[in-house]
């Protein structure tokens, strides 16, 4: 029976590849910085009485102020840190950056240009033919040559002629006029005579009747060396054309040879060149990118330790002042002051923390998808309906669906199953009866394949069997 499916049955094979590559560069630096001081006096003291402690440290905070050793130390290191210097990083990266001056051209790229000039210096010359001048000679000898004109006169063997008749023509003169005279015993006469001439005008007739013959002899030769002349010129032309056609395939060689070459020679070029700036341009990132975060970190450290001296200095400057202002007021009290004890403790503390971070990411992705969908021939869905029959009738779905084994897979199932008895039958022949609806309709399939020739009666009873029906 006829394929009647509802749908299109496909076959789908998909995928995607992505390929994502990320760097990442990052850092911190974090600097801490903090100290205290704490500073317990305890004493008893009698009015009037300047303890000698009090008396060293008054006389010690009237001076100038000094800067502590921390304070020099990190001035020191302020100072040393206020130039620049390029680290060996930055240096390496400037090294191989200056590799690349100039554009030089690579090996590949010259022996590209040496063979195109090679080429261009040995292009074939302007043709010249050998039988350039044997054709001019002949063509020049052909029409220069006069029309075809006889003189019997000028013709050599016209005269070879006149010379045999004329003399053949005076022996039978002399003959004739010898034997007239001697029928009148041995004297001349007027007929003798007569006679005489008349035997050389015959002479002479026949001599004038082989004119014309030579004339179409000299005519012929004529043509033939006309004739032969056109044949020399076309001998001589086909030569000409052949050393001609030799040049232009020579030529033909030389051009395509010549457009090759250019053209390799412009891609090696184009390639080569694309390749240098490519590593030229890296060079130049890398040395960028590592004097930019060397610059950083050495004004990120420089930076850190203005600040770390100038809140030292500060606070250092701040204690001396404090314990300048303390040592006066205690002494004044000491000079002051009744009997007492005290006990006195300043504390002072300061912390301070930079954090400064940095990050850089590049990421790339490269993403490829591709499918491929292959639908059901027709002879296909003959098949699958000579298998499985109509698919609303029979519930099947020959579609690719979620949870169903596909519709290849079910074929394959099919074909074994439905063949498998068959044995050396022919499946053609099986897809053939199968297609009939009923088994009616399948006993009239295989008449018909007896019928003509198709199978043989003992085979159509196999086939029979096979479909479960009488025959």
């Amino acid at each position: 029976m006829a394929a009647n499916y509802q749908k299109t049955t496909q076959k789908t094979t998909g995928g995607s590849t992505t390929t994502t590559n990320t760097s990442t560069q990052g850092g911190s630096s974090t600097h801490t910085q903090s100290g205290g001081t704490s500073t317990t006096t305890s004493k008893s003291y009698a009015s009037g009485e300047v303890n000698a402690n009090t008396q060293a440290n008054l006389n010690r905070y009237n001076n100038p102020y000094q800067e502590s050793g921390a304070v020099s130390d990190l001035r020191n290191q302020l100072k040393q840190n206020q130039n620049y210097q390029q680290s060996d990083a930055v240096k390496d990266a400037y090294s191989q950056l200056q590799q690349y001056g100039q554009y030089q051209q690579s090996e590949t790229v010259k022996n590209a240009y040496e063979n195109l000039q090679n080429l261009l210096n040995n292009r074939p010359g302007e043709f010249h033919s050998s039988y350039k001048e044997q054709l001019d000679n002949i063509y020049n000898q052909i029409v220069n040559r006069e029309d075809f004109s006889y003189n019997m006169n000028t013709d050599a063997l016209y005269q070879q002629y006149k010379q045999q008749y004329t003399q053949a023509g005076k022996n039978a003169m002399k003959d004739t006029i010898a034997q007239a005279s001697a029928l009148t015993g041995g004297y001349g006469n007027s007929y003798a005579a007569t006679a005489g001439q008349q035997q050389y005008q015959n002479y002479l007739q026949e001599l004038n009747n082989i004119v014309p013959t030579l004339y179409n002899q000299a005519y012929q030769r004529y043509q033939d060396e006309g004739a032969n002349l056109l044949n020399q010129y076309s001998v001589a032309g086909t030569q000409y054309n052949n050393e001609y056609q030799q040049y232009r395939d020579a030529l033909s060689d030389w051009q395509a040879d010549r457009s090759f070459a250019q053209s390799n020679y412009q891609s090696e070029r184009d390639y080569d060149y694309d390749r240098f700036n490519a590593d030229r341009s890296y060079a130049y990132n890398r040395y960028n990118d590592e004097r930019t975060f060397d610059y950083n970190q050495f004004r990120d450290n420089r930076d850190f330790l203005s600040s770390q001296f100038q809140n030292e200095r500060t606070f250092d400057y701040q204690d001396y002042i404090n314990n300048r202002n303390y040592w006066n007021q205690e002494y004044w009290n000491e000079r002051n002051a009744a009997q007492t004890t005290e006990s006195r403790t300043d504390t002072s503390q300061w912390s301070q923390t930079d954090t400064r971070d940095w990050s850089n990411t590049s990421s790339t992705q490269n993403t490829s998808s591709w499918s491929n969908t292959e639908s059901l021939t027709p002879k296909e869905e003959d098949t699958l309906s000579a298998l499985f029959g109509n698919d609303s009738q029979n519930g099947l779905d020959l579609g690719e669906t979620e949870g169903k084994v596909p519709w290849y897979q079910r074929l394959a199932n099919g074909v074994k199953e439905k063949l498998g008895a068959a044995g050396g039958l022919d499946n053609d022949i099986v897809l053939q009866i199968d297609r009939a609806a009923s088994p009616g309709m399948r006993r009239n399939v295989i008449t018909d394949l007896v019928r003509n020739g198709k199978i043989s009666a003992s085979d159509a009873a196999d086939y029979a069997n096979l479909f479960g029906i009488s025959y």
